[in-house]
């Protein structure tokens, strides 16, 4: 994913300031976003929706913004987890009178700004778990498999239903400051 944001950035955005937010979802709906694509395109446009309306209440009604998504389908231990990594330029477009567009930039997101975009996209979410159930028609196998994924749990061996151990620890990325990540039931949002 950082080699298209750098590509995003560089040769899409022309060198326009960007952030990368990424939402990931709680555990106990990633085998449903998976496995249902409608499911996973309305939670991605109310995630994107609620950033937006939260860098408009800002930069004003006028304002217009960009986003560029890709939806990683996997974590780090190449288990199952279905999340979004939403590129979006740290400016607002206005479009001039005359037809032409200007940027203004956009300020670091606060640390109420996420709680606000959390909980409206939370909010969303459940309105629309709702209206697509979790009832998915899979078969049994593929249903076991994908769940004892997404838990990171091993399925089959001597041990089953123990924690997959990782081989190889991640190393320590240096970066902005921690209140860039906010939690809340299972939901998390990481706009560093």
């Amino acid at each position: 994913m950082v080699d298209t944001a750098a590509w995003l950035r560089d040769m899409v955005l022309e060198g326009l300031p960007v952030r990368q937010w990424v939402m990931t979802l709680p555990w106990s709906i990633r085998r449903a976003v998976a496995f249902n694509s409608k499911l996973s395109s309305a939670l991605l446009r109310a995630f994107i929706c609620a950033v937006h309306r939260q860098l408009g209440a800002s930069a004003g009604a006028d304002a217009r913004f960009g986003a560029v998504t890709v939806v990683q389908r996997f974590g780090g231990a190449l288990n199952l987890n279905p999340h979004f990594h939403t590129i979006i330029p740290s400016v607002a477009f206005y479009q001039n009178p005359d037809g032409s567009v200007r940027t203004e930039a956009l300020p670091e997101p606060t640390p109420g700004e996420l709680e606000c975009i959390l909980a409206e996209f939370i909010c969303a979410s459940q309105q629309l778990l709702m209206k697509h159930g979790l009832d998915i028609e899979i078969d049994a196998v593929s249903e076991a498999l994908a769940s004892a994924s997404a838990r990171q749990t091993q399925l089959f061996g001597p041990q089953p239903g123990r924690r997959v151990e990782r081989v190889a620890e991640e190393a320590p990325v240096a970066g902005p400051a921690p209140y860039l990540s906010i939690q809340h039931a299972g939901f998390s949002l990481n706009a560093r």
